[in-house]
Parts: structure tokens; sequence; C-alpha cells
């Protein structure tokens, strides 16, 4: 009776997965191999932080707005302006709206 333990075991060979091509005119072409590109991750310390953004305008300016007339800023949040108007009362305005009025 032969020996069990001493014939060797049949090797295993994963078949290989070749694409076809779609048309007829690249089946004369040889298939090339891709590599999948990858986008490189930015680290956190390579993004830069925002900017923030300073309005022109200070608490207590004067300025004028061609709807409301003259008011004085009396609060200041970003680009949006809290103006107090003599004849309107308090409104808020993106300063791009507004001029600095003249003092007389």
């Amino acid at each position: 009776m032969p020996d069990v333990a001493s014939t060797p075991a049949p090797k295993v060979v994963a078949p290989k997965v070749v694409a076809k091509p779609n048309n007829a005119e690249a089946s004369n072409q040889p298939l090339k191999r891709t590599t999948a590109r990858v986008k490189p991750k930015l680290h956190p310390a390579a993004v830069a932080a925002p900017i923030p953004y300073v309005s022109p305008f200070a608490i207590g300016d004067h300025i004028s707005h061609p709807q409301f007339g003259e008011g004085t800023v009396t609060e200041i949040e970003g680009a949006k302006l809290t103006i107090n108007f003599a004849s309107r009362g308090t409104k808020q305005i993106i300063d791009d709206y507004v001029k600095r009025s003249k003092l007389e």
C-alpha cells in the first residue's frame, strides 16, 4: 500500500481575469494593464483657515442709505450692520448698501 502522506498535493492556480474590449477594432490590440489613481489626502494643517470678514465701518459711524436716510452704526456682525435711523428705527443692512456720510 502506498504512503498517503508522501503524495504531493495538487497545485492550485488562481485563474487570470482579463477584460475583453467592447468594440471590434480593439480586438486586435493587446490589453493594457491599468492602475487606479488615488487623490492625495490633504492634511488638516495644509488647509488654510478662512479669513474672517472685516467691515470697513465701525460702531458710531454715520452712514447714509438711499431709502432709509441718515443713520448711526450700533452693531457689526461680519458684513451685517445694525443701524439706528432717526426716521425709520433700527434696521440690519449689509455694508455694501450704505455709504459713509460726511460730517458737517
